[in-house]
């Protein structure tokens, strides 16, 4: 995650307060935000209904031709993160949506930033399981971790984690990641694991994962051994602008939302887990080579909403051999030229508010 956000610690201690009190401990400036706790349980809120033109349950098939990771797929074919939905109509609202971000501030272009500060770790049978530690009670976490004292943690604000076991193609993941070789415990703010060979399942209502939404972080980021191929085959994550979102509501496959979000009145600002995808009629053919494939994704699978922050963005890991310089960053900052206004809406089902 981008050093320009700024970081949610400071407002993991004001989680046991009220949703107002909260917003005056934490709120303003832009930046991704801790998940607003409703309860200190998982709070009642009620679960979305399925998004009319998504995924059914179970519509995996075997040997479709989805994206791999390290010899896993990125969750099944089917599923919310690998269907294509470039001749899908939009939702019938969708210009009011994206009016409604650019209203309230979604102006700037599409950026990714560099270095890469988000780390794919690979473990193996062999890598020792710890239970992970809960900061507060009401984030469990249903299953230990594998973890290794070499593997590494994002050092920007959000202190993530991300672990691949390609022995079991299962995938773990957490906010707020803290290790202490000394002891050899490993302390989380929230995360999530999921089967990367079945469907991606949303986390239940009103739970984040490592992130505000509930969406995976590894699944919607960028990859440079997607784009070495020549073509990502996955819907990606995408941030937009603090207080251009929808105040605390969701739509599936989201779970959960945050708290910079928009305060004023309007009926149609884009929810957490709303999909939103690159119009047709956006000429990549203007970007560079590296951007278009990232671009031609956009249109081919579109971005689910997971965050706020400085800006429109979108995530990128490091390389798993370690070599950032894989990454042209003066080729990506052509994706500068996509702004909000180049996106539409895809249809928006149910919208939890909270």
């Amino acid at each position: 995650m981008p050093l320009s956000r700024i970081s949610r610690a400071m407002c993991i201690a004001a989680l046991s307060l009220t949703v107002s009190a909260l917003l005056a401990a934490c709120g303003g400036g832009g930046g991704a935000t801790p998940p607003v706790a409703v309860s200190p349980s998982y709070g009642a809120v009620s679960t979305p209904s399925p998004v009319p033109y998504g995924p059914p349950p179970g519509s995996a098939s075997a040997g479709s031709n989805v994206a791999t990771f390290d010899g896993c797929s990125v969750f099944a074919a089917g599923g919310w993160y690998n269907k294509p939905i470039a001749g899908t109509l939009p939702d019938p609202n969708s210009s009011t949506y994206i009016n409604g971000a650019v209203a309230a501030g979604a102006t700037g272009g599409l950026e990714m930033y560099f270095p890469s500060s988000e780390f794919i770790n690979v473990a193996s049978s062999s890598t020792p399981q710890l239970t992970v530690q809960q900061q507060v009670s009401y984030h469990r976490f249903s299953a230990p971790y594998p973890w290794a004292p070499n593997f590494k943690i994002e050092p920007a604000g959000d202190s993530h984690a991300i672990v691949l076991d390609a022995s079991t193609c299962h995938l773990y993941e957490s906010y707020g990641t803290s290790y202490n070789a000394s002891s050899n415990t490993l302390t989380a703010f929230s995360g999530a694991n999921w089967d990367l060979t079945k469907p991606f399942v949303s986390m239940p209502a009103g739970q984040p994962s490592a992130m505000a939404s509930g969406l995976s972080l590894f699944a919607g980021m960028v990859k440079w051994e997607d784009v070495s191929s020549g073509v990502i085959r996955h819907a990606l994550n995408i941030a937009i602008p603090a207080g251009t979102a929808c105040n605390h509501c969701y739509t599936a496959p989201a779970s959960a939302a945050e708290a910079y979000t928009f305060k004023g009145s309007s009926a149609y600002q884009i929810p957490y887990g709303a999909h939103l995808r690159l119009k047709a009629s956006f000429n990549i053919a203007g970007l560079s080579p590296q951007a278009q494939i990232v671009a031609k994704a956009l249109q081919t699978y579109g971005a689910y909403m997971a965050d706020t922050g400085c800006c429109l963005e979108l995530w990128q890991a490091q390389p798993l051999d370690g070599n950032d310089a894989h990454w042209n960053s003066a080729d990506l900052a052509t994706l500068n030229r996509i702004r909000m206004s180049d996106f539409e809406v895809m249809p928006v089902g149910q919208v939890t508010h909270y």
